[in-house]
């Protein structure tokens, strides 16, 4: 098959209220930062794949009006509706067409602009549930709830996972919240809906992101390194919340399965070094340790507690600090994906990784409940 992967990534900064720049000022940005990183100029892009939301946006169409900003002038173009790291997936197909060399995938959300509740109620059916005045915080503690019910999770578990990321978050240069939290501090913060606090849920971020993605035969013949595609997997659950288990995820178990057979991963603790996965509430990545096949039903809580998530553990997950500080709207999986780019080719500076590092998955999801969810294997 053919190969295809990362030749250079960027994102802007990260801010709760961004009132400096428009939404399409920040796409500019980061377009003009990877063009930069990755010594190349808008002219040599074959295609651009943006991912934005129009409810976030304000708009319909909404890459219709940053078409100049994102250097998509007379290009192939295209949008997804979704994070960034699903623009990235559908990049990742279109080059293995062989119709094209490279392509700039770009992301981007202003969410101070509007209410993240607002967007997350508008993205519930408008006859039963968007009057209920369900919201993306509501929900999550709904699943935390039941999660918790069913496997004896406490708060205190919860806070534990902010902890750590809120650690690791506090060498990383790259994100918004940078100082460390104790379970205490957590314990003590406002809650937002029980049993999320606002410690354990992650912040407002206004932000962008963007990657170059190119064939192997591209990057050779230009002297660029590569960071490979390996394998991605992604899948949708039901709608419904409770047409489902809301203790566990299948979408992220099957996006997991589908991305490890692709990468021919068996054992994904042995065969892959290290994590970044999009916990935008604390529980989700205990959830997620077991969705993604790294334990068993219920025992995500013992591999924190073991330190096997740890920077300096077995199995690093979101050394960068993760969504817990930093949450851009429609780019949190991409920088994600950013942040494993980083830890492989060695320029994390000031929060890489102690091991050596060669593989890693990135993880991005969407929706109420972890309805959808998509998981990338990256290798250099």
């Amino acid at each position: 098959m053919k190969e295809v992967g990362i030749i250079a990534w960027a994102h802007s900064e990260f801010s709760p209220r961004n009132e400096g720049m428009s939404r399409n000022e920040l796409l500019y940005q980061v377009t003009k930062k990877v063009l930069e990183e990755a010594g190349m100029e808008i002219g040599q892009i074959d295609m651009v794949i943006s991912a934005s939301c129009d409810t976030v946006d304000g708009t319909s169409i909404s890459n219709a009006y940053v078409v100049d900003e994102m250097g998509a002038y007379m290009k192939e173009e295209s949008k997804v509706e979704e994070d960034g790291a699903y623009a990235l997936a559908y990049a990742y197909y279109r080059l293995l067409t062989g119709q094209y060399n490279n392509c700039l995938v770009v992301s981007h959300g202003k969410i101070s602009d509007s209410a993240p509740a607002f967007y997350t109620n508008m993205s519930c059916d408008p006859f039963l549930l968007r009057p209920l005045g369900l919201t993306g915080e509501s929900a999550a503690a709904l699943q935390a709830r039941v999660y918790a019910h069913r496997f004896g999770a406490t708060e205190e578990d919860f806070a534990a996972v902010a902890v750590k990321n809120r650690r690791l978050g506090s060498i990383n240069p790259h994100t918004q919240l940078k100082s460390p939290v104790t379970l205490e501090e957590v314990l003590a913060s406002p809650v937002v809906a029980s049993p999320l606090r606002e410690l354990t849920t992650a912040p407002v971020t206004d932000g962008a992101a963007a990657v170059i993605m190119a064939t192997g035969e591209y990057a050779r013949e230009r002297g660029k390194d590569l960071v490979r595609v390996e394998g991605i997997g992604f899948s949708q659950d039901l709608y419904y919340p409770g047409n489902k288990d809301l203790s566990t995820s299948a979408s992220a178990k099957a996006a997991a399965a589908m991305a490890y057979r692709e990468a021919q991963v068996k054992d994904p603790l042995r065969e892959l070094d290290f994590a970044e996965i999009t916990e935008q509430h604390a529980f989700y990545e205990l959830l997620l340790y077991e969705a993604l096949g790294w334990c068993g039903p219920g025992e995500g809580r013992r591999l924190l507690a073991e330190g096997v998530t740890d920077r300096e553990g077995e199995f690093p997950v979101n050394p960068s600090g993760g969504a817990l500080c930093a949450n851009p709207v429609m780019s949190a999986g991409l920088v994600r994906v950013v942040e494993c780019c980083r830890q492989l080719t060695g320029t994390a500076e000031g929060y890489q990784l102690p091991k050596p590092v060669r593989r890693a998955l990135a993880h991005a999801c969407s929706g109420l409940f972890l309805q959808s969810n998509l998981a990338i294997i990256l290798g250099i």
